[in-house]
């Protein structure tokens, strides 16, 4: 399992709205994962830049999800969802 954290383009000039959380997650005799993970609070929305953003990665035929909390995360790690 490797997790990066993906700083916000606003800072860097780079792609504004990405999502917070890039997961690489291999299964034993499958095929890596990757997971694009939005970290927001029970309340929180995206805004209209990480809606783009996941546009474009479900264009890709990636796996892009919003986690309310750790064990959000780790159900679509462990479990697909």
């Amino acid at each position: 399992l490797l997790l990066l954290d993906i700083p916000d383009g606003t800072e860097t000039g780079m792609y504004t709205g990405a999502a917070d959380l890039l997961i690489i997650h291999r299964v034993v005799r499958r095929k890596p994962r990757t997971i694009f993970a939005e970290v927001k609070t029970e309340t929180g929305v995206q805004s209209p830049a990480q809606k783009k953003f996941q546009a474009h990665i479900d264009e890709m035929g990636l796996e892009y999800c919003v986690v309310r909390s750790v064990e959000d995360l780790m159900e679509i790690i462990n479990n697909g969802g």
